[in-house]
């Protein structure tokens, strides 16, 4: 079984209410995935019509090797309630978009031994361990985990930018 090392420590969190684009949010994200090459996934779509609207789940991931130990994974989930299509005027155009209350997880992980290569025996098990611990230890928390964090921290930005939300910031917008 493959290592998961977390890089948040709790999850990324967005929550907005309002009048939105769905359509524009998901190529967003896809369009984000693709431009860093990372292997797209939806995971989970579920759609149930409720009394005051429609409720919307969606599960994204998003996977890219390092190396042949190291894979980076992204999960957005994005849970929308009382979803309802509103005709907006924007730009001088009609448009329809949707209305209602979202809330948006970013999650980032790295997976170690993603391809369960040093799985097979209680001692490729053991120099998996002492690999993890003691050899590649810096690389895992200072170079691919900051990374990691930081373009999961650009994905965040990317959907603030998108949705209009006055939060927008940068990760070094308070240093110095």
């Amino acid at each position: 079984m493959s290592v998961k090392m977390p890089i948040f420590p709790v999850v990324s969190t967005l929550r907005y209410r309002g009048i939105f684009d769905i359509d524009g949010l998901f190529k967003l994200i896809r369009g984000w995935f693709d431009e860093r090459e990372y292997d797209f996934f939806e995971d989970r779509y579920k759609h149930k019509n409720q009394a005051l609207g429609y409720e919307i789940e969606m599960d994204y991931t998003g996977t890219r090797e390092i190396n042949e130990f190291v894979q980076n994974k992204i999960t957005v989930y994005i849970h929308i309630w009382d979803y309802n299509e509103v005709e907006v005027v924007q730009d001088g155009k009609k448009k329809i978009m949707g209305r209602g209350r979202m809330l948006i997880n970013f999650k980032a992980a790295l997976i170690l031994d993603y391809d369960d290569r040093w799985q097979n025996t209680r001692f490729q098990r053991a120099l998996r361990e002492f690999y993890i611990t003691y050899v590649i230890r810096h690389e895992i928390s200072d170079i691919w985990g900051d990374k990691l964090f930081y373009n999961c921290n650009k994905l965040q930005q990317s959907v603030k930018r998108f949705l209009g939300m006055q939060s927008e910031s940068d990760v070094y917008d308070d240093m110095w």
